[in-house]
């Protein structure tokens, strides 16, 4: 067909007979591409017999038994044509042409993603819902969609099978088809998808009936409609999965490196990825796990460290190892490297795992041998000072409690009692290695004489509580605080407690506020052990200081284990820490019965403390009539 036009243009329109495309041509260029489809719908008995008697419907629409629609849609951009006479909502001809429309097009749809030439542009023609929602026809033009978008098959999957998004069974909503956001869907070389889908179906919160092949790529037109991802959260997790392991073979890791290797050994170059390398787990270790790079070695010896056990650490697995080895893996083993994969050495593994877990790292099982190890590679002048102060939030293992270095004493007795009775072992080293890390030698209190806000005192430390008081005329809150002091150790506390304290409080124009006021017996310490259960007993538990005796050999025999004493060390001769702790020197009437009860709960050494019990009888006795 041609058309002349008055500018001398030549326009005509030809149809592929291949693929159904109309082609239309300017000059003998095309300009445009448009698919046409028509549809011939039967009108069904209920329909006519309706139409029969809505005396608004056309006279030639009443009696038919037959209708034709028309879609079309411009190639790569969908456009569907309008119907300029549908005006009434009351129309039952309206109403059951805006509920075909919607089934029309998803049928079309349907047909076209049959179609290798058409399959990844048929989701353009996927209809948006209608606005408003309170018009009749929209109404039936939405439930029409969300019905097809639930039943109707028109997703095809990698297998040419023709799937459905979401559908119900029983009240319940399933979906059988995924979008792959990954592209290791793709990988059959090294990604079972059965196991895939297995995983999958097990870690979803909703129930699920996902085809034997989900998988598909991703499309933003099919994300709209609220079609399932399968997102790098969910991949990394399946790959920790026993399920996924059990069918992962050591063949199919190698080929899963190489296919890292080839994404992501390209600098500056978009591998379409968008994650991070170091987040995923893809290198096999000796158990036959998948581990991220970070925490995971290539097998050595160590040094320094005779008694470490290998099967403590994680190494990539000894077969993948070897073959990493080979000549013609030297890129990929170089690129491993260069991410952060070294043998395992003491002082990779401080680099590597130690430094970046410190807070957490030293448990009661592992705090000797690390810290041996850690003092064998100090005496090798193998750790930096940059080292050392990394480490300083390390914990030590003392008395009792692991704790951490900073404001904490480790006494020679930590070093000794853990060395194995090895005479020759160099004290002074211990001490250059302990002051290293952080250690103090001395006590010392620590003065804040600068002026801190509420909220900056918070970060030094100092209790919320302390901080959340009102102002001496108790109308207004603290804003900031000057000489607030706290200690290191206890034993600084005789200088420290009597120190005054200024807050600022009030208008920012008005003397509280510009000069301050400053506070008698508003201590943080003398607050702090009053307040907070923070002095040690010995018993285990931290316990306000005014519920705790005094450390007093008459007092100790008659209580025993059950009662509080501190835990810490008082040199009796340089502080009366009764005035400063305000520790109970004496029992009450109340104290023996608590005692007394506290015997009875110990029924196993009930016998054991006969003695015990009369001398408490004999005391309140005494305090009753003397």
């Amino acid at each position: 067909m041609k058309f002349l036009t008055q500018s001398n243009d030549t326009i005509w329109i030809d149809c592929n007979l291949n693929n159904g495309l109309k082609n239309v041509h300017i000059n003998k260029e095309i300009d445009s591409q448009w698919i046409i489809k028509r549809f011939e719908l039967d009108i069904s008995d209920d329909i006519l017999e309706k139409l029969s008697k809505d005396t608004k419907a056309p006279e030639k629409l009443r009696f038919i038994k037959k209708a034709e629609m028309f879609f079309v849609a411009k190639y790569k951009t969908p456009i569907l044509n309008e119907n300029g006479e549908i005006i009434s909502g009351d129309s039952i001809w309206n109403q059951w042409l805006f509920d075909k429309i919607s089934s029309e097009i998803f049928q079309w749809i349907k047909e076209l993603v049959k179609s290798n030439k058409f399959c990844f542009q048929a989701y353009r023609l996927i209809p948006s819902k209608l606005n408003p929602e309170n018009n009749i026809l929209t109404k039936r033009f939405n439930d029409s969609f969300e019905s097809n978008i639930k039943h109707c098959k028109f997703i095809r999957n990698r297998k040419n099978q023709l799937l459905r998004n979401l559908f119900a069974a029983a009240g319940i909503k399933f979906s059988e088809v995924t979008m792959g956001l990954t592209s290791l869907s793709k990988q059959s070389s090294f990604i079972n998808i059965t196991s895939t889908r297995e995983c999958i179906v097990n870690n979803e919160e909703s129930s699920s009936e996902y085809a034997n092949d989900p998988f598909i790529d991703y499309d933003l037109n099919l994300n709209q409609i609220g079609v399932e991802k399968f997102t790098w959260e969910q991949c990394i997790n399946m790959f920790k999965l026993d399920i996924f392991l059990k069918t992962h073979s050591i063949e199919e890791n190698k080929r899963m490196i190489e296919y890292f290797y080839r994404k992501y050994s390209k600098i500056d170059t978009d591998n379409g990825m968008n994650i991070d390398i170091q987040q995923i787990p893809f290198l096999m270790d000796q158990n036959n796990h998948l581990q991220p790079i970070k925490g995971i070695y290539f097998p050595a010896d160590t040094i320094g460290d005779k008694e470490t056990n290998d099967y403590e650490y994680l190494f990539v697995n000894k077969t993948i190892f070897v073959w990493l080895n080979e000549k013609s893996q030297k890129e990929i083993k170089q690129w491993l490297k260069g991410l952060g994969v070294d043998e395992r050495t003491d002082l990779t593994y401080l680099r590597k795992t130690i430094i970046p877990n410190v807070a957490s790292y030293i448990t009661r099982e592992n705090a000797i041998k690390t810290i041996r190890m850690l003092f064998i590679l100090f005496q090798k002048n193998a750790i930096t000072k940059k080292e050392l102060d990394q480490l300083k939030k390390l914990k030590l293992l003392t008395i009792q409690y692991l704790k951490t270095k900073e404001d904490r004493f480790v006494s020679f007795d930590y070093v000794t009692s853990h060395n194995s009775g090895k005479e020759n072992e160099d004290l002074i080293e211990w001490r250059r290695f302990f002051i290293g890390l952080g250690v103090q030698e001395d006590l010392h209190a620590v003065v804040f004489n600068q002026k801190l806000t509420s909220y900056e005192a918070a970060g030094y430390g100092f209790c919320d509580e302390y901080l959340s008081t009102t102002s001496p005329d108790r109308k207004h809150k603290i804003d900031a605080y000057s000489g607030l002091t706290t200690n290191t150790f206890m034993q600084h506390t005789e200088k420290t407690l009597t120190k005054k304290i200024k807050v600022y409080w009030g208008h920012s124009d008005k003397r509280g506020a510009t000069e301050g006021t400053l506070l008698e017996d508003a201590d943080y310490i003398h607050w702090l052990v009053e307040n907070i259960k923070c002095i040690p007993t010995t018993v285990n538990t931290c316990e306000l200081s005014n519920n705790i005796f005094i450390d007093n050999k008459e007092l100790k025999e008659l209580c025993g284990k059950y009662m509080h004493f501190p835990s810490i060390l008082l040199p009796q001769k340089k502080t009366s820490w009764h005035e400063i702790f305000n520790f109970k020197t004496k029992r009450s009437i109340n104290d023996y019965f608590d005692l007394l009860q506290k015997i009875r709960d110990d029924e196993k050494n009930l016998k054991d403390n006969y003695d015990r019990i009369q001398m408490i009888y004999f005391h309140i006795l005494k305090e009753i009539y003397y």
